[in-house]
């Protein structure tokens, strides 16, 4: 059967977007309300969200920082509230597989055995940049607060630059961030917009297929989704969504779905299905659990 060939518009993956909002996005967001006024919520959202998501990295970062963060967030934020961090962080992991030389919590001087395939060995290393704890501090409001501010003037590259000053955060989880802060208060910046596109192994592939130039850069991909979409964050959110959640990460099922818009369309509705029927179960659960609670026990 020779397959239908039809470009998927990006308009689609826009809309798709808005699923990644709803279902992955606005709940860290929602749990974490006052981020704009709570310098340590703010904190909060970017660890538990952003800050880990290399590729790599072991999945109990997130929740520890989380752990260590509300174990202190009662008392004044400042720059050296690092190591008291960072130390709450690492006893919650048995100070094991920290991983200091790319973990955005490690303290700026903080030192560590690093292996040195030149020589095969562990050798002295210290950490050189600062920590996300360190930065968060130095500001003076939260960090999502700085971030949709810098946003707002048209001081992208600015805010990009700054958060690249965190050990282990490169241009990708900068862009990240930046990508939902501006997604979150509809924020459109008129320059250095392609900044808020995080270009992964997806991005980069759906990018390719859909422009018909496999050569071009992380950059070039960047600014040809920004060139045109409408929305070009929840563009960069949909394609991500797409790829992970709705063609299950395989990219089998990718390539076919960008052939054949039907078949795009097909995978589109079963997904939405899965949703409804998850959603269905959800509430039943509920009404089943709070009949439970509300049955008396009888020992």
């Amino acid at each position: 059967m020779k397959l239908q060939t039809s470009i998927v518009p990006l308009n689609l993956f826009e809309k798709l977007g808005e699923l990644y909002v709803a279902r992955l996005m606005r709940s860290v967001w929602e749990e974490n309300a006052d981020c704009e006024k709570d310098p340590w919520l703010s904190l909060r959202v970017f660890l538990k969200m952003y800050a880990f998501e290399r590729q790599g990295r072991a999945p109990d970062y997130a929740f520890a920082a989380v752990d260590a963060i509300d174990e202190h967030r009662f008392v004044s934020m400042k720059s050296t509230s690092a190591r008291m961090v960072w130390e709450s962080f690492a006893s919650r992991l048995g100070n094991r597989n920290l991983n200091h030389a790319n973990n955005p919590l490690c303290p700026q001087g903080t030192g560590f055995k690093r292996f040195n395939k030149k020589v095969k060995a562990r050798r002295d290393s210290t950490v050189k940049n600062i920590s996300a704890v360190q930065l968060a501090g130095e500001l003076d409001v939260p960090l999502i607060t700085w971030a949709k501010d810098r946003l707002q003037r048209g001081e992208v590259g600015v805010a990009h630059k700054r958060l690249c000053e965190i050990n282990g955060i490169g241009d990708k989880i900068a862009s990240f961030f930046l990508r939902d802060v501006a997604s979150h208060f509809q924020i459109a910046p008129a320059q250095d917009r392609h900044l808020l596109q995080p270009v992964d192994v997806w991005i980069r592939f759906v990018t390719h297929t859909l422009c018909r130039n496999k050569s071009f850069t992380d950059k070039e991909c960047a600014l040809w989704i920004v060139a045109e979409s409408k929305t070009p964050e929840n563009a960069n959110q949909g394609i991500w969504y797409f790829c992970s959640e709705v063609g299950h990460s395989s990219q089998y099922l990718v390539s076919r779905a960008l052939r054949d818009i039907t078949f795009f369309n097909k995978l589109v509705r079963k997904h939405l299905d899965e949703l409804r029927r998850f959603g269905t179960i959800a509430v039943e659960f509920d009404k089943l659990r709070d009949a439970a609670e509300n049955t008396p026990s009888h020992h």
